[in-house]
């Protein structure tokens, strides 16, 4: 099976209150020497692949045989390189500076350097919904209900960092991402044990005001690129739309980058309904997703 990179693409300098449309940018590139990304009838159900900050090295969750891990490739490479010890493993994601991919397998939040080494054990944690490394060196991740959560990536007992409002009927905040700077948080509300996924939300979260604000009513797993603009996914749909850092709002409406970009979105059980969306951005402005024909949920 290849990765179908549906979307290399850089976003460029736009006029303000507009969302350039990026080039785009089609191929295929080979998992190999694994055999499958894998999951539930082929799709994932957790994020599958995470990109390096400097664009040049992909990390993705594959299975060769029956056995699932992490592979290593520089997009100058032909093919991947497993990584040793990381059996079972869902979910990567690197640290700020490039060096660590963190990840999850066998109930743990686990991090192995990049240039080589034994996976260390970060925290006991249950199956991520989505986790992030800022540059304090904390681990912000999510779980299936709740609110998202924090552990310093040296290691140590998680503490929370929200709290879900069930006034207003939400269920979990998940797929964060944190903002350069530390101080602030991209999630998603969902309000259902199992979300339409056209009715949850983007937020932030600031830890200096302690304030939770909505940016976009539909979408979810929202990313930050470094070109200025606010990336997330709307039924497979990936939409981008202009965001100012400093401000932290939108700053122009949002316009479509690529269609029928993979989500894990309505499977059977809620274990598998994580909202997450298999495109990766790095810090250069560069994305690239996989793409696959949306699965529109089932009348009730």
């Amino acid at each position: 099976m290849a990765i179908l990179v549906g979307a290399a693409a850089t976003w460029f300098a736009a006029p303000r209150g507009t969302a350039s449309i990026p080039h785009v940018t089609r191929l295929l590139r080979s998992v190999a020497p694994a055999d499958q990304i894998g999951g539930v009838d082929g799709r994932p159900d957790r994020i599958a692949m995470a990109i390096s900050p400097d664009g040049q090295t992909l990390v993705f969750s594959a299975v060769s045989g029956e056995r699932r891990s992490l592979y290593v490739r520089s997009l100058d490479r032909a093919e991947a390189t497993p990584i040793v010890g990381t059996e079972g493993a869902v979910n990567p994601f690197f640290s700020a500076d490039g060096r660590w991919i963190g990840y999850w397998s066998a109930g743990r939040i686990r991090k192995v350097p990049l240039a080589g080494g034994p996976p260390v054990p970060v925290s006991d944690a249950a199956v991520l919904f989505g986790a992030s490394w800022d540059e304090a060196d904390r681990i912000v991740f999510s779980q299936a209900a709740g609110g998202l959560l924090e552990v310093p990536a040296a290691g140590g007992s998680p503490v929370s960092l929200t709290t879900v409002n069930r006034e207003q009927g939400e269920v979990s905040h998940r797929l964060p991402q944190a903002l350069p700077g530390g101080d602030t948080i991209l999630f998603i509300v969902t309000k259902h044990r199992f979300p339409r996924w056209d009715q949850t939300h983007v937020a932030i979260y600031s830890r200096r005001t302690g304030v939770t604000r909505v940016l976009v009513e539909g979408g979810a797993d929202a990313r930050y690129v470094s070109t200025g603009h606010l990336v997330y996914v709307r039924e497979g749909v990936l939409l981008a739309a202009p965001f100012d850092l400093e401000r932290l709002e939108l700053v122009g409406g949002s316009v479509g980058v690529v269609a029928d970009v993979m989500q894990s979105a309505y499977p059977k059980g809620a274990a598998r309904d994580s909202g997450a969306g298999q495109f990766v951005v790095s810090s250069t402005g560069w994305c690239t997703s996989l793409e696959e024909p949306f699965p529109r949920p089932k009348d009730p």
